[in-house]
């Protein structure tokens, strides 16, 4: 056997190391073999053409060319080849030829006028039709179809691109038929509702939104949005494709921002395919939903909720009570999905005013006023909603294909919908029952007592006339819960939120002309 040294003496080496020994010392010979063969060697000068550069007996100067069967070199081969000689000139050419032919091709070039693109927002952006199948165009008629409905399909992304640079977005929640944004365009803002559509077939086909729900929302938002109180209805469109980037930043920022999130989560492929269709509602920022606030004995953390005055309290509950009872005159509309996420407030007078938004005149006797703080409440969100439209046609959601909609438990709104269930089902849930919207008032006006503190201390406000205002609407709001009050085994008294009000005028709770005014 061999001796080798390892470095600490000479030893004997093993047999299966010399056979690793021997293959290791071929390899670098080999090694040293292919950096030799492969040194470049770099040919031509400046002005003489394309150097050629040789790796042993590989040249890379110019692709090998194409022959064809007859030998002869293919036409548009040799055409190319003429068009690169006049262009790039060849290996013969002399300098003084390369900068004549350089100077004629500048002089021949000619630039296109450069247009510059306001960076102003584009109210009429161009569209950008998704490609879409004829049976799913089909399928997408009882929408695309209505007239309060964009008639072309449009790629999703693409319709974000052409309204999105200047605007911010913003996710305000989310519910079980989609998600809300918030765009804000300097002072102004729009309200986006995003509903993911039913697919016609595959991925998706057995759940979100039908296309006829979604076309009744559409037809009840345009029919309710000329009455006060009911949220402003402005377009809706068909789009299709994933969710595009900046709505996809704007519900990483909501999840990251503590907010319960419930929905998928879009970043993963497997949320939505690729051929989602997806309906988009543009409606008035209507402001904040009573969701934000909480009961007096919930601990909350500071940065979210707070309480309500009595005297906001007061005007949410009347105003509401107004608008259904405007929309019952309207269009025997019933929302039968009454809670406090879907109802919104937002505050109508000037910041410099804010300080004086809870106070009413000292010594106000009733019947009071329907406007004390300056707030704008509006109803929203009609996906379970029933209405009559012109020609008498009935619009509604048949409740009782969901029954898992009446088995929650733990809430008062759930013990609301199993309210609604005695008194509609051996009717039908497309029958007129105002009666629902009278449930979903004491709903409202039991959630807002327990939201309500006292009258913080203003100046110029003892501390008996707080307590006298404070008693006095307090008061008139525990006779309403006592009369609509859904848990009493006795006939209704109050049959309608538009009773309610008359009752209201009757009783002197507060005065008529703010009700005609309104």
């Amino acid at each position: 056997m061999k001796k080798y040294v390892d470095g600490v003496g000479i030893t004997e080496m093993p047999k299966h190391r010399e056979i690793i020994h021997t293959i290791k010392s071929k390899f670098r010979k080999l090694k040293d073999l292919i950096k030799a063969k492969m040194k470049p060697r770099v040919y031509g000068k400046k002005g003489r053409g394309p150097p050629t550069v040789e790796f042993g007996e590989l040249s890379l100067s110019s692709p090998p060319k194409k022959v064809s069967k007859n030998g002869r070199q293919p036409l548009q081969e040799r055409s190319n080849n003429q068009h690169g000689a006049a262009n790039h000139g060849t290996a013969t050419e002399t300098e003084a030829d390369q900068k004549a032919r350089k100077a004629r091709n500048r002089k021949m070039t000619v630039k296109p006028p450069v247009t510059k693109t306001p960076a102003s927002y584009n109210p009429t952006p161009h569209q950008h039709p998704a490609t879409l199948d004829r049976a799913t165009e089909a399928y997408l008629i009882p929408l695309t179809a209505s007239e309060n409905v964009d008639a072309t399909v449009e790629d999703f992304q693409a319709w974000t691109d052409e309204r999105s640079p200047p605007l911010r977005i913003e996710k305000q929640g989310e519910g079980s038929f989609g998600e809300v944004y918030r765009v804000i365009d300097g002072d102004q803002s729009v309200i986006l509702k995003i509903i993911p559509l039913r697919a016609r077939t595959g991925q998706g086909s057995r759940k979100y939104t039908t296309i006829s729900d979604a076309s009744s929302e559409i037809q009840v938002l345009a029919r309710m949005s000329e009455v006060p109180g009911f949220v402003d209805f402005r377009s809706a469109h068909v789009v299709c494709g994933s969710l595009p980037s900046q709505f996809l930043s704007a519900w990483n920022r909501y999840k990251k921002g503590g907010e319960l999130v419930e929905a998928r989560n879009p970043n993963y492929r497997s949320a939505y395919p690729p051929t989602q269709l997806w309906l988009i509602i543009e409606m008035g920022d209507a402001g904040k939903d009573l969701d934000r606030y909480r009961p007096l004995n919930v601990l909350e953390s500071p940065k979210s909720k707070r309480h309500l005055s009595v005297q906001r309290s007061w005007d949410i509950f009347w105003q509401v009570a107004q608008a259904l009872a405007k929309g019952e005159i309207h269009a025997e509309f019933e929302h039968r999905d009454l809670h406090l996420g879907n109802i919104c407030i937002k505050d109508t007078r000037d910041q410099r005013d804010i300080e004086d938004l809870d106070l009413v005149p000292r010594h106000s006797q009733t019947p009071f006023k329907l406007d004390h703080t300056g707030l704008e409440v509006t109803i929203i969100d009609y996906t379970l909603s029933r209405a009559t439209l012109e020609g008498n046609r009935v619009v509604f959601n048949d409740l009782g294909k969901d029954q898992a909609l009446f088995q929650g438990e733990g809430a008062i709104q759930f013990d609301i919908y199993r309210h609604m269930e005695d008194v509609i089902a051996m009717s039908g849930w497309q029958e007129s029952r105002p009666m629902t919207n009278v449930m979903w008032l004491y709903y409202l006006v039991e959630a807002l007592l327990g939201r309500t503190t006292e009258l913080s201390k203003e100046a110029g406000y003892t501390i008996k006339d707080q307590m006298t205002v404070t008693a006095k609407m307090e008061s008139i709001l525990m006779e309403v819960k006592d009369t609509i009050h859904v848990e009493k085994k006795r006939e209704w008294i109050v049959q309608s939120a538009t009773e309610l009000i008359s009752m209201g005028t009757t009783k002197g709770w507060f005065l008529a002309e703010d009700v005609i005014n309104k």
